[in-house]
C-alpha cells in the first residue's frame, strides 16, 4: 500500500511529489517505464513517519517483491532518505513540523473563558442539548447518526481533535492550492481546540462548541471573545 512518504527510484534518480504518494501515479506522471524484459526498472519505497522533526527515526521499506538489477540495499535507502530530507525541508513541511510540535502544548480541555461570539457554546452538562441543537439546525436527514452516538465519550473528542489537526496540517501542505473559504474554515475549527474548547460539529458554517467544565470568565480579548 502506498503511504506517506513514497518515492520511486530509478538507477540514477529519485522521484516524489507532494500531490500524491501513489507509486503508480509517480511512475505515470514522470513517464517512467516500470518494467523491462529483464525485470523491474524502478524501485518503489516508502519512508513512514516516526518522530516528526527527526527523519532518521522514520521507517524505510520497499513496496515490491522483485528488485531491479542495479538494486543496492544500502545505497538505495540512503538515496531515498536524502530525498526525504529535501522534501521535508520545503517551507510548507517545515510549517507542518512546527504545528505538530505545538499540538501537545495546547490547553486540552481547559477552556480559556473567551469563546468567540460566532460559536454556539455548551458546557459539560449541556452536551445533550448541544447535539439536539445541532440536529435541529442541520435537519434529521443531514445528521450523521454514528457521530451523534459517539461524541459523549472522551475518545470521541480525541478523534475529533485528531481529525481537525489532520485537516489543518493538510491545508498547510496544500498552501495556495487550497480554496480560501475552506482554508479559513479549517483554521476556525482548529481555533476551537487552541482555546481549550472541544468542537462538536459545524452546521452551515456555525461551530457548535462545548467545554468539559464551565470556565471562569476572564478579561476581554481582542480575538472577539466574550467577557
Amino acid at each position: 500500500m502506498c503511504e506517506f512518504a513514497s518515492f520511486v527510484l530509478t538507477k540514477d534518480r529519485v522521484f516524489w511529489s507532494d500531490k500524491t504518494d501513489s507509486h503508480e501515479r509517480l511512475i505515470r506522471d514522470n513517464e517512467l517505464i516500470a518494467d523491462g524484459p529483464r525485470g523491474p526498472n524502478v524501485l518503489r519505497v516508502e519512508i513512514c513517519p516516526g518522530e516528526w522533526g527527526k527523519p532518521g527515526t522514520w521507517q524505510y521499506r520497499i513496496d515490491q517483491d522483485r528488485m531491479p538489477e542495479w538494486y543496492d540495499a544500502q545505497a538505495d535507502e540512503a538515496r531515498a532518505r536524502t530525498a526525504l530530507r529535501k522534501r521535508l525541508a520545503q517551507p510548507h513541511w517545515r510549517a507542518v513540523t512546527k504545528f505538530i510540535r505545538e499540538i501537545p502544548t495546547l490547553p486540552w480541555g481547559k477552556p480559556d473563558g473567551r469563546p468567540l461570539k460566532a460559536w454556539r457554546v455548551f458546557h459539560g452538562q449541556d452536551l445533550a442539548a448541544a447535539r439536539a441543537a445541532a440536529r435541529a439546525a442541520a435537519g434529521a436527514a443531514a445528521w450523521d447518526a454514528a457521530r451523534d452516538a459517539a461524541w459523549a465519550a472522551a475518545g470521541a473528542a480525541a478523534r475529533a481533535a485528531a481529525r481537525d489537526a489532520a485537516l489543518y496540517a493538510g491545508h498547510l501542505i496544500a498552501g495556495e492550492g487550497f480554496d480560501q473559504k475552506h482554508a479559513d474554515h479549517i483554521v476556525a475549527r482548529w481555533r476551537v481546540w487552541q482555546k481549550g474548547y472541544c468542537l462538536l460539529c459545524d452546521v452551515d458554517g456555525v461551530l457548535y462548541v462545548y467545554a468539559v467544565r464551565k470556565p471562569t470568565p476572564t478579561t476581554p480579548h481582542p480575538d472577539g471573545g466574550v467577557r
